[in-house]
């Protein structure tokens, strides 16, 4: 990690950047979540939970308001 801070061993600095960045937007997409009032965070873990396995009709749900509308508000 101190290499990563340095700017030292570049190829490796990607992958820790890499990683280090997701990990930073799934903790900042969880605290969204928890300013959420209860009826939008249900709402949006109802529609999260039933995304079909289908490739096909995926796309088709995550066009759904309520998705657009919390993609919006983040």
């Amino acid at each position: 990690m101190m290499g990563f801070l340095k700017g030292k061993f570049y190829n490796r600095c990607i992958r820790i950047h890499e990683l280090l960045a997701n990990v930073l937007e799934i903790k900042l997409h969880n605290r969204f979540l928890q300013d959420l009032s209860q009826e939008e965070y249900e709402s949006f873990r109802d529609l999260m939970d039933a995304i079909p396995r289908e490739q096909s009709k995926v796309e088709d749900h995550l066009t759904d308001p309520i998705i657009t509308q919390h993609l919006q508000k983040y």
